[in-house]
């Protein structure tokens, strides 16, 4: 499966879908990051608490990286090149 296409059906799934989705990637991982997997964990139970309560609402990944985009292009701070 192409990776892109990985992305987008992933982007597809509900909320409480990704974050199942993220905890299982997480905990296959055999990484040296624990500290940053536990909080990793601690922030995305967070906002998904934040969006089953209606405090914030879920928007598609690719939504949000083309207003940063579009918000770094605007602007003259450094941004990221493309990869």
């Amino acid at each position: 499966m192409k990776v892109q296409r990985l992305i987008t059906e992933a982007l597809a799934l509900t909320a409480d879908e990704r974050l199942l989705l993220i905890e299982e990637l997480l905990s296959n991982e055999q990484s040296e990051a624990t500290e940053l997997d536990e909080k990793w964990g601690i922030l995305a139970t967070k906002r998904l608490a934040e969006v089953q309560a209606g405090q914030v609402q879920a928007g598609l990944g690719v939504d949000v990286f083309n207003r940063i985009r579009n918000r770094l292009s605007h602007s003259n701070g450094p941004h990221c090149a493309d990869s």
